[in-house]
């Protein structure tokens, strides 16, 4: 059973998990996009009011960053951090003028960071930037990352549980990663894109103890040439295998040969490129060139592996849910279990009502 692909035309899936809002922050900041997504227009506005008030003043370090961070979040979407080549001009001029007008500042080091790709020099920006701000939050899960990039497992756990204790995750996004976690096959690598698709697993693997033999695969972090050489070596690659491209380094993992799973959270572009060789297993798809009995695995997650207290909250990330639980719903009518069949059909009507797809949803329900 592997019959998902149907869904991928109404029902985006969700990569980050970004709240958006038509409110703005106060006094023009800017927020971290792992907290709040503003929408293009928004981000535009608010570009406009920190170049205003930087014309006043030049040395507002603060100033320099929210408007660094405007013109950046301006070109994310929920599958992609492409920026433009336009705005990629407009960002070099901000952190150049942050290096002339607020030198040596946190300001100035974390917009060297944002704009350098995790290049060895940006991660070392990142980490003045710590060393002057160590409370700052904003920092913790690009700490984290550095931390693992650089195969300091101390320091992975450290910023674990700095985050942890943050908020910044719902216990839904920490039960939904935890699924995720559940659903890989013993020993893989479980390839992830964004924010909170990527830092909640750290948290279960270092501070629960929840599948330690994962090894999880961020792309969002290939920009750091150490980072695609130690995954290379997962791969069984020379260290030079894998590039910073999401769809070339992809296809070479996949060619590899080792078991890989990919979270339902990928760009739905790149996950259609490997249809013919995914099989949902519950919250991610298991790759695989020869065909695979999924169903036993698939049931099994959601009857004995899965917690499942806030599957049917509003956070973004349980629309995810729906794609395995139509299959269960089809399992389970197949098999004449029309009781259980019923159960799954009202978490699935619960989960499309907050995700706005009842109505797509129904075509394959009613």
């Amino acid at each position: 059973m592997k019959k998902f692909v149907f869904l991928l035309g109404w029902l985006p899936l969700v990569a980050e998990g970004w709240s958006q809002t038509n409110q703005q922050p106060a006094a023009t900041e800017v927020p971290a996009i792992e907290e709040k997504r503003l929408s293009a227009s928004e981000y535009a506005k608010l570009a406009d009011s920190q170049q205003e008030a930087l014309q006043e003043e030049l040395g507002a370090a603060a100033g320099w960053l929210n408007l660094y961070k405007a013109e950046l979040y301006s070109n994310y979407t929920a599958h992609s951090r492409t920026v433009s080549g336009a705005s990629r001009s407009k960002l070099e001029e901000i952190a150049n003028n942050a290096d002339r007008y607020v030198p040596d500042s946190f300001e100035a080091a974390y917009i060297r960071y944002l704009h350098g790709n995790k290049s060895p020099q940006a991660l070392d920006a990142l980490s003045r930037a710590n060393a002057m701000r160590p409370a700052e939050q904003e920092l913790w899960d690009d700490m984290l990352m550095r931390a693992e990039i650089s195969g300091d497992q101390t320091r992975v756990k450290q910023f674990a549980a700095q985050l942890n204790g943050s908020g910044l995750y719902s216990p839904a996004e920490m039960e939904y990663n935890r699924n995720v976690l559940a659903s890989v096959s013993p020993g893989a690598l479980l390839v992830t894109y964004g924010h909170v698709d990527t830092y909640p697993l750290f948290i279960q693997q270092q501070l629960y103890g929840f599948r330690p033999d994962v090894k999880i695969v961020c792309l969002d972090w290939f920009g750091a040439e150490t980072y695609r050489a130690r995954v290379a070596g997962w791969c069984g690659m020379p260290a030079s295998g894998l590039s910073a491209s999401v769809s070339g380094s992809l296809e070479k993992m996949a060619a590899s040969g080792v078991p890989l799973c990919l979270a339902l959270t990928l760009p739905p572009a790149e996950l259609k490129k490997y249809a013919a060789q995914l099989y949902l297993e519950g919250l991610v798809f298991r790759y695989s060139k020869q065909p695979v009995p999924n169903v036993s695995g698939l049931v099994n997650n959601w009857e004995v592996q899965f917690s499942k207290k806030h599957v049917t909250s509003a956070e973004a990330l349980n629309r995810n849910y729906i794609f395995p639980l139509v299959q269960l719903v089809q399992y389970y009518e197949s098999a004449g279990r029309q009781v259980d069949a019923k159960g799954v059909k009202q978490i699935l009507r619960q989960v499309a009502r907050h995700a706005k797809c009842e109505a797509e949803l129904s075509n394959y329900l009613d």
